[in-house]
């Protein structure tokens, strides 16, 4: 299985990355919120792929099949956190919500990255968005 590490580590480096001073207690809490709530969707579709995956013999395409199914994630991971976004509203108020906002476009910004990185590799166009 082809998990994208760079990814995950990524995440997991925002997730606990010190969001610094800027903005009020607030607005760091709802950030901190998004980003914990980005790592949460990595680390459950990096878990749903390794339950499901067959171990397979070399060759046959298995590359492809491994970035395909690492598009798939970074595309579910996406929906996520948009529907985290298009919801923040809902889920929080003020400065916590800006906060949130922002973690979940940073958040959104790494995958979009990485699902460009992917599809080149798979020569498919990466959906952005």
């Amino acid at each position: 299985m082809m998990v994208d590490m760079e990814l995950l580590e990524r995440a997991l480096d925002r997730a606990g990355h010190d969001i610094g001073d800027d903005g009020s207690a607030e607005y760091r809490k709802g950030k901190e919120a998004a980003l914990r709530f980005a790592r949460i969707c990595v680390l459950d579709e990096i878990a749903i792929a390794a339950a499901h995956f067959i171990d397979q013999v070399d060759g046959d395409g298995r590359a492809d099949r491994d970035r395909a199914r690492v598009l798939a994630a970074l595309r579910t991971v996406t929906e996520r956190l948009n529907h985290g976004l298009r919801n923040a509203a809902s889920d929080y108020s003020g400065d916590e919500a800006t906060g949130y906002r922002d973690g979940l476009r940073v958040a959104l910004d790494l995958t979009a990255e990485r699902e460009r990185v992917v599809a080149a590799q798979a020569g498919e166009p990466a959906r952005v968005g």
